[in-house]
C-alpha cells in the first residue's frame, strides 16, 4: 500500500472521512483541527499520493501521565515513585472503504515510531491507549501492547529503540 502519513492540514477533506464510529468521525470532522491548533494533540492523517486530500485514516497523539502506583511494573521499573509520562494514542481510526488493507497497523506503527522519536527529545516511558472495547484491545495486543493489570482496555507498550521491531 502506497501511503503518505503527515500532519493534519486545512486541505484534508475531513468531512469525507467515515470510520463507522460516530465519536471518532465527529471528533475528526469537528474538533481535530482545533485540538491540533491549541497544541492539545498532534493529528496524523494517512492519504494516498494520488488523492492527497482524502483521509483514509488518522491517529492523534497527546501527552499523558500515569500514576506510579497504577503503572505496570514494566513501565515503572527502576524509577522513583512519581507520575510516569507517556504518549497517549488518543484516537485511531480507518475509513470504512480502506479497511482490510492493514492501514490500522501501519498507523499504529507510525504512532509508535513518532512517540519513540519524541521520547529522545522529551523523555517518556511508553505509549498508552484506552481501547474502546474488547475488539480494539485485541488489535493493540496483536501489535505487542500489554494490558494494565487492573484494566484490560487500558494498554501500554514500553518505548525503547526496539519499538519498531516489537510492533512490526
Amino acid at each position: 500500500m502506497n501511503l503518505t502519513i503527515g500532519p493534519l492540514a486545512e486541505t484534508h477533506e475531513r468531512s469525507r472521512f467515515s470510520s463507522g464510529v460516530e465519536a471518532l468521525d465527529r471528533w475528526f470532522h469537528e474538533q481535530a483541527g482545533q485540538s491540533q491548533r491549541k497544541r492539545r494533540t498532534t493529528v496524523w492523517v494517512a492519504t494516498e499520493p494520488s488523492h492527497p486530500t482524502v483521509p483514509l485514516g488518522y491517529y492523534s497523539l497527546a501527552p499523558f501521565h500515569v500514576a506510579f502506583d497504577h503503572a505496570p511494573e514494566a513501565l515503572r521499573k527502576k524509577l522513583p515513585p512519581e507520575p510516569l509520562y507517556v504518549a497517549l494514542i488518543a484516537r485511531l481510526a480507518v475509513a470504512t472503504d480502506a479497511r482490510g488493507r492493514g492501514l490500522g497497523g501501519l498507523l499504529l506503527i507510525d504512532a509508535a515510531k513518532r512517540a519513540l522519536q519524541a521520547s529522545l527529545q522529551v523523555p517518556t516511558h511508553g505509549v498508552v491507549v484506552h481501547a474502546k472495547d474488547a475488539n480494539a484491545a485485541s488489535f493493540y495486543r496483536h501489535y505487542g501492547f500489554l494490558p494494565f493489570p487492573d484494566d484490560t482496555l487500558h494498554l501500554y507498550a514500553v518505548v525503547t529503540e526496539q519499538v519498531d521491531m516489537t510492533l512490526c
